[in-house]
């Protein structure tokens, strides 16, 4: 990765592991879904929306183009989903969200620099 900044390192490194934290939150889910069945439902959707982020992972990596802002646009969908988990009493899921809310933090405070590697 030559060329690239620590913010843009940084960012990368953090969606990599929210995409498999997701991954393990939806498994989890799907193995409990044996006993209840509500959390099969939400586990399939974190499995899938894990593969998702580790796609956009991979294509931000090779061209962050767009990645400032479109990691900014998440802060309402994960505060809706925090609120979502709270209430579901999934703890594990409350984790994932306030993972996501660190990355959209950590982006607000490295928002120049990022959007100069996206320029770059």
């Amino acid at each position: 990765m030559e060329g690239r900044n620590t913010a843009l390192d940084t960012v990368i490194r953090k969606l990599h592991a929210s995409a498999n934290l997701w991954m393990v939150v939806g498994i989890c889910q799907i193995i409990f879904g044996f006993w209840y069945l509500t959390p099969i439902f939400f586990g399939i959707w974190n499995i899938i929306n894990a593969n998702d982020r580790r796609k956009m992972t991979q294509s931000f990596r090779r061209d962050p183009r767009g990645l400032t802002d479109s990691v900014k646009s998440w802060k309402d969908s994960i505060l809706l989903s925090m609120l979502l988990n709270f209430f579901m009493g999934a703890l594990i899921g409350i984790i994932g969200c306030l993972y996501d809310y660190s990355i959209t933090s950590y982006l607000a405070k490295h928002e120049a620099e990022l959007r100069q590697a996206e320029e770059q």
